[in-house]
C-alpha cells in the first residue's frame, strides 16, 4: 500500500512535496488502498490528479468504485480525460498492440481527422488560453498530456525514442472506441460494425474489405503489410470508393506506382506511401486539403507531379531533399512546416 501511495502522489504532484497537501495525502491513502498494488493504475490515477489540487477531485476520484478489475480503474481515469484527449486516445486502437508510435505521425493524424481544435476549452484545459499556437504545438500538447497519465510510456532504442502502449491500456482504448474504430489482422471473418469510420486491415485483407464494411464511410484506412505477402496491388476502382477518407496509410501495399485515382479522394488529409513507390500521378496535385505527404527517403522516384506547388494545404512533406528542387514554385508552399 505504502509504494503505491508514494508512486500515485509522485505522479499526482511531480516534484511538490506531499506535505504540503496533508488533505490530499489523507485521500490518496483512500485511493491507493482500492488500486489492489497496481503500479499502473496508480500511475493512471496519478496522471489523472496531476492537474489539480482540488480537495473535491480527489475526493470524487477516490468515490470512484474501483474493483478489482484493473480495467473498471483504467476506465476511471479515461472518462476523467477531456473529451478532446478521449478521442485521441480511442483513435489509438486501430494501432496492433506494441506499436511503437511516432509521436509527430500520430499527431498529424489527429489533425487530419479534426481531433486538435484551437477551441478555448481545450486551451483552458492546457493552461494555453493566452498564446498563439499551431495545430501541431496543440497535438504534442494532447500528446504530452495522455503521456503524463500513463496511457503511453517510452522505449528508447539506442538513439531514438519510441512511445508504445501497455497491452491493458490497448484493451481499455478498444473497449471505448469498438464503435468507431476496428483493427483486421488476417482474419476475414471478423464483423465490422456498420458505424466504424477508422480501420486497420493487412495487406492481405484488402481485397476482401469492400465486403465487410461501406468504404464510403471510412475517414481513416491503414493498410500494414501482412509478413507473409512479397507483393500487393490496391483494388481496381478502390481508392474512388474510399471517396470520403482523410487518412490513409499505404505503407503495407508494396506497390511502386499510386493509382491516378488517388485524385477522387478529394478530403483527404493525410497520406503515407511504402518505400516501393517509384511513380506519383499528377492527380496528386488536386488534393487541395492534404496537409501531409509521407514518401519514405530510400524512395526512387522517377519525378514529383509538376503541379505540387498547387498543393496550397501542404504542411509536412517527407521526401528526399534531391526531390525538392523538382517542384515547381516551392515558395508558394506558404504553410509548409518543413519535412518529416
Amino acid at each position: 500500500l505504502e509504494e503505491n501511495w508514494c508512486l500515485l502522489m509522485k505522479c499526482a504532484l511531480g516534484s511538490e512535496d506531499s506535505c504540503e497537501y496533508p488533505h490530499l495525502q489523507r485521500i490518496g491513502v483512500k485511493i491507493a488502498s482500492n488500486l489492489k498494488g497496481s503500479p499502473l493504475a496508480a500511475r493512471m490515477i496519478g496522471g489523472t490528479l496531476s492537474n489539480t489540487r482540488s480537495e473535491r477531485d480527489w475526493n470524487s476520484i477516490s468515490g470512484t468504485d474501483i474493483h478489482n478489475d484493473i480495467v473498471s480503474t483504467l476506465l476511471s481515469s479515461y472518462y476523467h480525460l477531456p473529451q478532446h484527449l478521449q478521442y485521441c486516445f480511442a483513435y489509438c486502437s486501430i494501432f496492433p498492440k506494441n506499436w511503437k508510435f511516432d509521436h509527430k505521425k500520430l499527431v498529424r493524424m489527429w489533425i487530419a481527422q479534426g481531433f486538435v481544435q484551437t477551441e478555448s476549452g481545450s486551451l483552458e484545459d492546457l493552461g494555453m488560453k493566452y498564446f498563439k499556437w499551431s495545430l501541431e504545438d496543440l497535438g504534442t500538447k494532447y500528446f504530452e498530456q495522455l503521456l503524463a497519465r500513463s496511457f503511453f510510456h517510452t522505449l528508447r532504442q539506442g538513439n531514438r525514442m519510441h512511445y508504445v502502449m501497455h497491452d491493458l491500456i490497448h484493451d481499455l482504448a478498444q473497449m471505448v472506441s469498438h464503435s468507431g474504430c476496428a483493427r483486421v489482422e488476417g482474419n476475414m471473418s471478423k464483423t465490422i460494425p456498420s458505424t466504424v469510420r477508422h480501420i486497420s486491415v493487412s495487406s492481405n485483407f484488402l481485397p476482401h474489405l469492400k465486403k465487410q464494411c461501406d468504404l464510403r464511410r471510412l475517414r481513416t484506412l491503414i493498410v500494414y503489410k501482412d509478413s507473409s505477402m512479397t507483393s500487393s496491388t490496391i483494388p481496381v476502382d478502390f481508392l474512388s470508393e474510399v471517396k470520403n477518407v482523410r487518412t490513409l496509410d499505404l505503407t503495407g501495399c508494396l506497390i511502386s506506382e499510386l493509382p491516378e485515382a488517388i485524385g477522387h479522394l478529394i478530403h483527404l488529409r493525410y497520406i503515407a506511401l511504402p518505400g516501393t513507390i517509384k511513380v506519383l500521378p499528377e492527380s496528386v496535385s488536386v488534393l487541395l486539403h492534404l496537409q501531409t505527404l509521407d514518401i519514405p527517403k530510400k524512395c526512387q522516384l522517377d519525378a514529383l507531379p509538376e503541379g505540387m506547388h498547387q498543393l496550397v494545404s501542404l504542411r509536412h512533406l517527407g521526401v528526399h531533399l534531391k526531390y525538392i528542387s523538382m517542384i515547381r514554385g516551392i515558395g508558394s508552399l506558404v504553410k509548409l512546416q518543413g519535412s518529416i
